[in-house]
């Protein structure tokens, strides 16, 4: 059974503490538990330095490396995913609870955004793995 976003109490540290242990044994709990695209994410995540910047409100994917973000400079960095990773692959569209912000997407919980960032990798290593299938023939 997948967990319900947050649900975990893991999220809520991770929301105030990205340590890169604790992301990784929320991501050993999520492949155990149902939900293993989210867990690469995570570890996909803490492989990368990649984080999304976390506010009271809103959880962040920036995608315009040529605007002045707010937060601090490292935050900014972690959080800048190519937009490729959303926009080509058209998974934004299908969140009721994305924002599209100007320079980047935003979600109402860490989970969600982790959530979407694993379907799309999931959609990605699928695309890899059938272009290579079919330049081998």
């Amino acid at each position: 059974m997948t967990p319900k976003p947050e649900s975990h109490p893991l999220w809520a540290e991770l929301r105030t503490n990205p340590d890169d242990t604790l992301k990784l044994a929320l991501a050993d709990y999520l492949e155990e538990n149902g939900d293993p695209n989210t867990g690469y994410a995570l570890r996909w995540c803490v492989a990368h330095d990649r984080w999304p910047r976390v506010t009271k409100s809103l959880i962040m994917w920036y995608t315009d490396p040529s605007e002045k973000h707010p937060g601090k400079k490292r935050d900014v960095a972690r959080a800048l995913l190519p937009v490729v990773l959303f926009a080509v692959l058209g998974q934004v569209q299908t969140r009721a609870d994305l924002k599209f912000v100007g320079t980047g997407y935003a979600y109402s919980t860490l989970a969600i955004a982790m959530e979407v960032l694993g379907e799309v990798l999931a959609d990605l290593r699928r695309m890899i793995t059938t272009e290579r299938a079919r330049t081998d023939r």
